[in-house]
């Protein structure tokens, strides 16, 4: 397997010579920027010529085993009454005629007439533009800017460390963020299957170990780790019980427990420091209590599948503040020592809601030090809890920090209402305060636990928060208007979903270019994203890591991030060619677009039906009334349908390659087959690894339609439908 790169420079230099008594270019500097100002250079009397370079692109240098495949360079310009040629400073290499002096010269796989270009060549590597007159004294030409994009790639072999095995670390920690071990005796393989466009995936691990609660008896010891005697000079034991399995609701730290989380590690021969491959949260516990067979069976659901919990809305959703107490002045540490048992020292705030308030949204603290923090609002102090949400918190000093919850919590005006602080386990951060009773409707109180029995209630003391509390206007309706619907619109709503305590972040998002409007109404995150993914170009996609819980929304690349060498890494291909999925007329159905008339619009491919003949879809979604919407759906629509597809599978060991590189979304190239196979390049929609076993089952190409997918589509359609005459918001 070979991995593929490319890399795209602009001159940092540009310069110019006179050939032959003529002029040079005039403001050659200008070819280094791609700005819309031009180089530009004329002849004066016939047979004149010039040339214009770029250098200092600022190539890295590149690995002595990489090989260079091609060398394409850009330039965007235009010459009338000229010939010439476009020459590369490598050794070897022959030179390009200037045509239209407005295109690409060479590709990912022209060398320029050398057999191999030396990766030391890449790091000095400049470009000239000879311009010559033809004939007369009128050749006239001019440069906007040029660019360099080298490709090469690097055969992927084994790395030294064979000797390491292949092992998988399942650690659990409780929902806030306290460690509560390693599962114990984990006999099922490690691997999980993952669509493109998907949220995510879930895994099962199942553990050959009974449930019962482990109760473990130690002698009592001194400092000095003697045992501490009674008068009869026998040991005083302790009895501690370990408790394995817990309802959901229960307050008790077991490892089996509905909501804790499990961080699964990989250690191979690639990462024998580890690398983290999926992140979740335990939903269904299945074990048996007798018998002889021990095993516990886990379903882990990945943090990607959050995305269905939380509804779409404008970013930055807007708030009012409602109290606020601005005087500072005094700090105090909240602290979490550990898991239960080893205590905690925590503070919290009463306040009272305005006479017209009707929910609590955000809560704004001032913050110094770093800590996943938990804002938790109560009835009262020692109450029932509304809700809550978890930042990560990293600050240079003090500053204010916004918490938001999931939904605005329904709340009553004027009437008491009480917060608190929590970090997670083994965490501490500094809080604001007041060091005196300044806040009139509340105070600060304290909750102090050191272990042990009793204790750890909130009670009052001397001081208040800097804080503030906000409401905001409930909606399940988020509009965007002239967005991209990558950088704008999917940015955004995936920012409003962090501030509420999703998971995702943002890792990768590429901007279409377009300017959109469209209207949100009662989506999921993950509807929101796949809408956004359905207005940009053809060829965008989303892909949610299992491990980092990070996103990327990209348009595929059109070279191969990784190529297949026939007679080296496979020796037969299983292809298809399929026109099954052929679309090539579409009738798409939009909303009002005035005067109480839907938009309708058509889109046609008629190279594709005059060649496989028509094939028709229908699309309808109200919330699009704008043409120019309707459009970046239909033509992507095309682009993606119209055409005879590929597909193959691909098996691929972990013997020669680290198969954890092979992502939904990566594309797959071929070479030595000798036919057209050669040209194709594939991109991964489905990855089933076997991480245990070290093998990845790749498809590529494109997915087949499966029913239960075809079945969601149109529950969203009837969703979009039933939703499109909703209110701002629930009753």
């Amino acid at each position: 397997m070979e991995q593929n790169y490319s890399s795209t420079k602009l001159p940092t230099v540009g310069a110019s010579s006179a050939i032959g008594g003529a002029v040079a270019w005039s403001n050659p500097s200008r070819i280094t920027a791609d700005d819309g100002s031009s180089a530009s250079w004329g002849a004066f009397m016939g047979g004149q010529m010039s040339s214009i370079s770029g250098s200092s692109f600022g190539f890295q240098q590149l690995p002595a085993e990489a090989v260079i495949d091609g060398i394409a360079v850009v330039i965007d310009g235009s010459q009338v009454g000229c010939y010439g040629n476009v020459n590369l400073s490598i050794p070897g290499t022959t030179g390009k005629d200037i045509g239209s002096l407005a295109t690409t010269y060479g590709s990912s796989t022209d060398l320029w007439g050398a057999d191999e270009i030396d990766p030391a060549d890449i790091a000095s590597i400049s470009v000239s533009v000879s311009a010559n007159d033809v004939s007369g004294g009128d050749g006239i030409a001019s440069i906007d800017y040029l660019s360099i994009t080298v490709y090469w790639h690097i055969e992927m072999q084994n790395v030294p460390n064979d000797n390491v095995p292949t092992r998988f670390d399942y650690k659990v920690y409780s929902s806030d963020g306290g460690f509560l071990g390693l599962l114990p005796k984990v006999t099922s393989k490690f691997g999980f299957p993952q669509d493109i466009n998907s949220a995510g995936s879930s895994i099962q691990i199942v553990c050959a170990t009974f449930v019962k609660n482990e109760v473990t008896v130690e002698p009592l010891l001194t400092e000095a780790g003697d045992p501490i005697l009674t008068e009869s000079d026998l040991p005083i034991l302790t009895t501690n019980t370990e408790i394995l399995v817990a309802p959901g609701n229960s307050p008790d730290p077991a490892i089996y427990k509905n909501g804790n989380r499990v961080k699964v590690w990989m250690y191979n021969r690639y990462y024998p420091n580890g690398k983290l491959m999926f992140s979740g949260q335990m939903n269904r516990l299945d074990f048996r209590y007798g018998g002889s067979d021990a095993q516990v069976k886990i379903t882990v659901y990945s943090d990607g599948l959050d995305l269905n919990n939380f509804i779409a809305r404008g970013y930055p959703f807007t708030y009012s503040t409602d109290q606020v107490q601005n005087v500072g002045g005094g700090s105090q540490t909240i602290s979490v020592d550990g898991s239960k048992g080893a205590g905690w020292n925590v503070y919290g705030q009463s306040f009272r809601t305005g006479a017209a308030v009707t929910n609590i949204g955000a809560i704004r603290v001032r913050l110094n030090g770093s800590a996943n923090v938990t804002c938790i609002v109560y009835s009262a102090a020692n109450g029932d809890v509304l809700g809550q949400t978890t930042r990560a918190v990293a600050t240079s000093g003090w500053e204010t920090i916004q918490f938001e919850f999931a939904s605005l919590i329904d709340a009553v005006g004027n009437t008491d209402y009480f917060f608190a602080l929590w970090t997670d386990q083994g965490q501490s951060i500094l809080i604001g305060t007041a060091t005196t009773d300044v806040y009139a409707n509340g105070q600060m109180y304290n909750s102090s636990y050191g272990g042990g029995s009793g204790g750890g209630s909130f009670l009052p003391i001397t001081g208040d928060f800097w804080f503030e509390t906000a409401s905001g206007t409930p909606t399940t309706t988020a509009t965007y208007s002239t967005d991209d619907p990558v950088a704008d619109m999917a940015h955004g709503i995936l920012l409003d979903y962090n501030a509420r305590g999703g998971f995702i972040h943002e890792r990768d998002f590429e901007a279409t270019g377009l300017s959109l409007t469209y209207t949100f109404v009662v989506a999921t995150i993950l509807d929101a994203i796949k809408k956004c993914i359905e207005l940009s170009p053809a060829g965008y996609y989303s892909y949610v890591d299992l491990g980092t819980a990070e996103i990327d929304i990209k348009q595929v690349s059109e070279t191969a991030d990784f190529t297949v060498v026939r007679g080296r890494h496979i020796t037969e291909l299983n292809l298809a060619l399929t026109i099954e999925q052929i679309k090539n007329y579409l009738l798409l159905s939009g909303g009002d677009a005035g005067g109480g008339v839907n938009l309708f619009r058509d889109y046609r491919d008629t190279e594709s039906s005059g060649i496989f003949g028509i094939r028709t879809a229908t699309k309808s979604d109200n919330r699009i009334t704008l043409s120019a919407t309707a459009d970046a759906i239909g033509d992507s629509f095309m682009d993606e349908n119209a055409d005879e597809q590929q597909e193959t599978t691909l098996i691929i060991k972990d013997e020669h390659v680290d198969i954890t590189q092979f992502v939904p979304g990566v594309t797959i190239g071929f070479k030595n087959f000798g036919n057209f196979i050669d040209d194709m390049v594939l991109q991964v929609v489905r990855r089933e690894p076997n991480f245990s076993d070290g093998i990845a089952t790749l498809t590529l190409g494109r997915l087949p339609v499966r029913m239960n997918d075809e079945v969601q589509r149109l529950s969203r359609e009837l969703a979009y439908e039933q939703t499109i005459a909703n209110p701002s918001a629930p009753s």
